[in-house]
């Protein structure tokens, strides 16, 4: 495995999560919970991001993600909180891994 390029690959992807959560704080709620005709709206495509790195990160780790709790979906500040939590731990298990993992 080529550690070098996944820890690239994860930074990018970290960068550009921090970006959407930086333009979603500019939204207004209504904005941000109001849903397109085929899609849900832009909080609940932000929960579903941080829900979706939390599982990613059980399964790297081999391990079963809890729930996602209410209370880190309830509001914009508390969302990006919760996806810190979780980038944080992903970029340390990120950076731990090794050539033969």
């Amino acid at each position: 495995m080529d550690t070098e390029i996944i820890q690239s690959i994860y930074a990018h992807a970290s960068w550009a999560n921090a970006k959407l959560f930086d333009t979603a704080a500019e939204l207004t709620a209504a904005q941000l919970g109001r849903a397109a005709a085929n899609s849900e709206s832009i909080f609940d495509l932000l929960v579903h991001l941080v829900d979706v790195q939390r599982v990613w990160l059980a399964r790297a780790q081999h391990k079963l993600a809890p729930p996602l709790d209410d209370a880190a979906c309830a509001t914009l500040a508390a969302l990006r909180t919760a996806w810190k939590t979780v980038d944080d731990a992903s970029r340390t298990y990120v950076a731990g891994l090794r050539a033969d993992d």
